[in-house]
C-alpha cells in the first residue's frame, strides 16, 4: 500500500523547504498545488477556476498513481 502525505500551511511557512527534505531522504515525488495553479492561471483570469481545476487534477493524479501501485 502506498502513503499519500499533505502539506498545507500559510505562505511562507516552510512547506517547499520541508518537501523538498522529505523527497532527498525518502526519495518520493512532490506534486505542488502552486505549481499546477501558476500554469493554468496563464491561460485563465478566475482564480476560483483554477483553483477547481488545479484540485480536479492533483485528484486524478493521486488516483491514477494509487491505481499503479495497486496493480
Amino acid at each position: 500500500m502506498s502513503n499519500i502525505y499533505f502539506f498545507r500551511g500559510k505562505a511562507a511557512t516552510g512547506k517547499t523547504t520541508i518537501t523538498d527534505a522529505l523527497s532527498n531522504k525518502i526519495k518520493v515525488s512532490i506534486l505542488r498545488k502552486d505549481n499546477i495553479f501558476d500554469v493554468i492561471s496563464h491561460y485563465i483570469d478566475d482564480n476560483s477556476i483554477n483553483n477547481s481545476i488545479t484540485y480536479d487534477l492533483l485528484a486524478k493524479m493521486i488516483q491514477t498513481n494509487i491505481n499503479i501501485v495497486q496493480i
